[in-house]
């Protein structure tokens, strides 16, 4: 329920936040053996932090995130700046995320991963550094769920990895 509102804030906040937070739900499906993951992030730190990753690989882009002019390689850089900054491994195994896709709602991008042929987590270690580099106050939530059992962890500057016992 915490993570309705906190989504429902997020859903309501004005283009200009005042706030630096992603927020990550990861739930784990028995049936398809997966690892499912969406991401919200406000559209407008995303495309400056994915723009500045180009920029520092020698690539000069507009993403235009959002909009009628949206860069017709958005997906391929947005699959590249998730698997550089948001890394996941399970039983100590590191696993590697298909984008499936992403939606826009409002000033907030939805961000759809998901990760096959996971075997049922015991462990989930999580690297998540979106957005650190842009901002001091930034903070990311991440809500996980495996079977019955739920966790959640904040990641923010200088800490930017943990795991998470089932």
């Amino acid at each position: 329920m915490a993570a309705f509102w906190i989504f429902f804030c997020l859903s309501a906040l004005p283009a200009a936040h005042p706030i630096h937070l992603t927020l990550t739900d990861m739930a784990y499906s028995e049936k398809e053996k997966s690892l499912q993951v969406i991401h919200k992030i406000f559209v407008d730190d995303l495309e400056l932090q994915m723009e500045q990753m180009e920029k520092e690989r020698g690539r000069e882009i507009r993403l235009q995130l959002n909009t009628p002019k949206e860069h017709p390689d958005a997906g391929k850089y947005l699959q590249a700046y998730v698997n550089a900054l948001f890394q996941v491994k399970v039983n100590g195994k590191t696993l590697s995320g298909n984008l499936l896709g992403k939606e826009y709602e409002g000033g907030a991008a939805w961000i759809y991963v998901e990760f096959t042929q996971v075997p049922r987590p015991k462990q989930i270690e999580i690297r998540d550094e979106f957005l650190m580099s842009l901002y001091d106050d930034q903070n990311n939530l991440i809500n996980l769920e495996v079977g019955d059992k739920k966790g959640s962890l904040r990641f923010r500057k200088g800490y930017v990895s943990d795991r998470v016992e089932f």
